[in-house]
């Protein structure tokens, strides 16, 4: 019989609190290591501006890695559930940091979705306020988002 292998959520992290010496701001900080050798390495943000939580996949030897299939870059993450699917996908690359093929297309979609709400939160952000979208205030991605939510520019 094989034994199953645990699969750590957000809810595993423990925060410890930081000092940013160049900001001079405090935040909340996690680090996690997996069975395949890989980690994360996860804060959340002074500001909420961007997201709730930023993680980064953290190679065999505890260094950020830019070159696996979750991503090139630290991942703006909005809810914990968006983090715990992170996660799991960490836990999940191979030895070459690549997911299974329907994996790493998952991945790429929920990426997007990422990258078009951060892009929509920061046009719409100042206009939200009022509630009075026109168009030209926004850009086409963020038009047809607002549409899909049944707030269409006037």
């Amino acid at each position: 019989m094989s034994e199953d292998k645990k699969v750590y959520t957000a809810d595993d992290l423990k925060f410890e609190t930081k000092f940013n010496c160049y900001t001079g701001k405090t935040h909340q900080h996690a680090e996690m290591r997996f069975e395949n050798g890989f980690g994360v390495s996860v804060i959340t943000p002074p500001s909420y501006d961007w997201g709730k939580y930023e993680l980064a996949v953290l190679d065999k030897d505890g260094k950020i890695c830019y070159s696996t299939d979750i991503g090139h870059d630290v991942e703006v993450v909005f809810s914990k559930e968006e983090l715990t699917e992170l996660m799991s996908k960490v836990q999940n690359l191979d030895a070459n940091g690549h997911l299974k093929e329907n994996a790493a297309l998952e991945m790429r979609r929920d990426r997007t979705r990422r990258r078009l709400r951060e892009r929509d939160q920061s046009a719409i952000k100042p206009k939200a306020q009022h509630g009075n979208y026109n168009k030209g205030d926004v850009s086409p991605v963020v038009e047809s988002l607002l549409k899909d939510t049944g707030k269409e520019p006037r």
